[in-house]
């Protein structure tokens, strides 16, 4: 870790990234500063990296859309060329998520689609520019993630949350009114209501009650921080799993510690492929080593095989969903 980082400092970053959006002065009263103190410390943290932006978590399937998931892996490439593949798969509007890869594979895309069809057409798309790079391919869906939140930040025992982002289509009727509110607050969760409204030509309580609606029926789930990673000195991995043998008693046990582990950041149930995901955020391979350790002790027998890929660079990570014409009504 950056050993310039405090755990004050690591404990703002804890906070907000359970709710980005709450006021300054609730976030104050729980760290132990002052407003003023407290305003400045985030200005430093976003001037030195740490945080990247505020990014609001909108669940895809309200929309109908699918999580897919590509990973590819490459051959015959210079780094010429993989920067090229990366900024085809950064700038493809349908691509929420895409990272370079140290293991089995090169990239790892999430990709949202409302057909099977359009999926395809995607790939059509990229093997035709880049084909002849292209040793293997596997596509995946996402059936279910949850998120935790980083509680390895100050040490933690545990997530104080737990949310569901994707667990199947659950088309919603959605107006574009609201689709408009949350293209703003995409990639600026922090954005003042006032700002909101005076853009959309509506009034604030107008733009607080939609909010409020699109959080209770699952829309936004939740408001969260974009971090440096390699600022605070921390390793992304993805333990893949695949299960056998889990009675419902067994994996309830299994969920809660995922669940309750504080590097644990994510868990990702897949349809196709290794079944099990688990995304892990540590400060070295030791600690990786240490909760792969402990994992088997405790769920060994049901551990039919397991594999670790590294996730070296984030080349996007936007919930600006494609969303232009999904909208009904006003």
């Amino acid at each position: 870790m950056d050993t310039a980082l405090s755990l004050k400092d690591r404990t703002i970053l804890y906070e907000l990234d359970l709710n980005s959006r709450q006021p300054l002065s609730r976030l104050a009263k729980k760290v132990g500063l002052g407003k003023d103190a407290l305003a400045a410390r985030i200005r430093r943290l976003e001037e030195e990296g740490f945080i990247r932006g505020y990014i609001t978590m909108i669940n895809p399937n309200k929309f109908g859309l699918t999580s897919c998931r590509f990973i590819i892996s490459l051959s015959n490439t210079t780094p010429d060329i993989e920067q090229e593949i990366g900024a085809f798969l950064k700038n493809t509007r349908e691509i929420p998520w895409v990272v370079r890869v140290e293991g089995p594979w090169d990239f790892e895309v999430w990709y949202l689609c409302e057909s099977v069809n359009e999926a395809s057409d995607f790939w059509n798309r990229f093997e035709a520019r880049f084909g002849s790079f292209v040793e293997n391919m596997k596509f995946s869906v996402w059936m279910g993630v949850r998120y935790f939140g980083r509680a390895y930040l100050p040490a933690n025992q545990s997530s104080e949350i737990r949310e569901q982002l994707a667990s199947g289509p659950q088309k919603m009727k959605i107006s574009g009114t609201d689709i408009r509110i949350l293209k703003m607050l995409a990639l600026r969760a922090r954005m003042p209501v006032f700002e909101i409204a005076q853009r959309l030509d509506i009034s604030t309580k107008t733009v607080t009650k939609r909010m409020r609606e699109l959080e209770k029926k699952g829309v936004i789930v939740g408001y969260r921080l974009a971090f440096g990673l390699e600022k605070l000195g921390i390793k992304y991995f993805n333990i893949h799993l695949s299960l056998q043998g889990m009675d419902k008693e067994k994996m309830a046990r299994f969920m809660e510690y995922v669940y309750r582990h504080p590097n644990v950041v994510y868990d990702n149930q897949i349809l196709g492929g290794e079944g099990f995901a688990l995304s892990v955020q540590a400060f070295s391979h030791d600690e990786l080593r240490g909760l792969v350790k402990d994992l088997k002790e405790r769920f060994g027998a049901n551990i039919r095989k397991h594999f670790i890929a590294e996730f070296t660079e984030e080349l996007k990570f936007s919930f600006m969903l494609p969303l232009e014409g999904k909208g009904n009504g006003s």
